[in-house]
């Protein structure tokens, strides 16, 4: 397969639109954006998990996601 500027952005997209899903899948019902940001590896289990929690809140902070 041959790994083109094209094929590289739409893994980059889908990777970074996964990674906004699961961090949005942790949010507590009733929660709203707000409310995340202000603890936003709440309900990742792994130190792993509140890593990448806390990187994609800091994300959609700042509009990059």
């Amino acid at each position: 397969m041959r790994i083109t500027i094209e094929l590289q952005r739409s893994r980059r997209e889908r990777a970074l639109s996964s990674a906004l899903s699961w961090w949005e899948s942790l949010r507590p019902d009733g929660w709203d954006l707000h409310e995340h940001l202000g603890a936003p590896d709440v309900n990742a289990s792994t130190a792993h998990e509140k890593q990448l929690a806390v990187a994609v809140a800091r994300a959609v902070e700042v509009g990059a996601l």
